[in-house]
Order: structure tokens, then sequence, then C-alpha cells
């Protein structure tokens, strides 16, 4: 089974030493985007996951923008959530 390595990057790259042994570069594509919302939900604002094989980077997974924030009445409503 192939190992990925998924380094974060905002500015500064954050190495992933360990990795992660998985079946193909589709489920590492999944994998990176889980890992990017995760970092997105506690916080980071900007950069990416940045996903390599043993040999060569193979592509980056931003993270996601964080949706905005409505105000109706006193109620503050997100997008997209009801």
């Amino acid at each position: 089974m192939p190992r990925y390595y998924f380094h974060f990057k905002d500015g500064t790259l954050f190495r992933d030493e360990e990795g992660e042994d998985l079946r193909d570069v589709e489920l590492a594509r999944c994998h990176a985007r889980r890992l990017a919302l995760e970092l997105a939900s506690g916080g980071e604002r900007a950069g990416c996951i940045e996903v390599a094989d043993d040999s060569a980077r193979l592509f980056a997974v931003p993270l996601p923008r964080p949706l905005p924030i409505m105000t109706i009445g006193s109620r503050p409503l997100q997008r997209g959530v009801r």
C-alpha cells in the first residue's frame, strides 16, 4: 500500500513525518479534505494540505473558507444552515 504525507502549509510548511498508508490517491484526496475541514473548524483561516508520496508532491487541498454569518433580527444565522 502506498504511503501518503499530509503537510500543512500556511506560509510555513509543517511536514508530516509519519504519513498514512492508503489504498490509492483518491483515498488520500478524501483524507486531505477531511484534514482541511478539521483545521478550518479549529480556527485555521488560511493554508492548504499538501499531499505527497515518497517521490513527489501530488496535489494541494485548500482550507475551506468560513461561511459568512448574517443577522436577521436578533438571531445570527449561518448561511446554508437551517
